[in-house]
């Protein structure tokens, strides 16, 4: 029965310690999209092109499979012209080729822009499902080092 808890002690402490880093990577995405937020400036701009990133398990036959990303060009309020990639992607593409949107930089390092008046301006997405994932991985390892624990103890 020893070999068992432990099995269980060690898996659950697996789980947790990976619940805890997806926990520890959503609150820092959270509060990295806020202070961009805080600090961004909104201007007109237009998506020039869309690029679709593939994940590393893309497979041959996944025509489609990946995250459009957008590649934008506006006009800072100081008069410079940029064209650079957004911060983030999305499926499906968050605007189309050549509409025109208005876009949030970061006017200390103007590269840093993304899609204004979208969900995933915030990175919000990304961050609640690293919290949610995150917390239900380090709950369900607790359970499972608890459990183990007590299958040890009455032994």
């Amino acid at each position: 029965m020893g070999s068992a808890a432990g099995i269980l002690m060690a898996v659950g402490a697996i789980f947790a310690a990976l619940g805890a880093g997806f926990v520890a990577i959503g609150i820092r995405t959270r509060r990295s999209s806020r202070a961009f937020m805080a600090r961004a400036v909104r201007v007109p701009g237009l998506v020039v092109d869309l690029e679709l990133h593939r994940g590393r398990y893309h497979k041959a036959g996944d025509v489609d499979s990946g995250v459009w990303v957008p590649r934008l060009e506006f006009t800072t309020v100081e008069g410079r012209p940029v064209q650079t990639l957004a911060m983030y992607g999305s499926v499906p593409a968050p605007a189309r080729r050549g509409e025109q949107v208005m876009v949030l930089y970061d006017p200390e390092q103007p590269t840093r822009v993304q899609v204004a008046d979208r969900k995933l301006a915030s990175g919000g997405c990304l961050s609640v499902a690293m919290l949610v994932a995150g917390t239900g991985a380090l709950v369900f390892g607790l359970l499972f080092v608890a459990i183990g624990a007590a299958v040890l103890l009455n032994s």
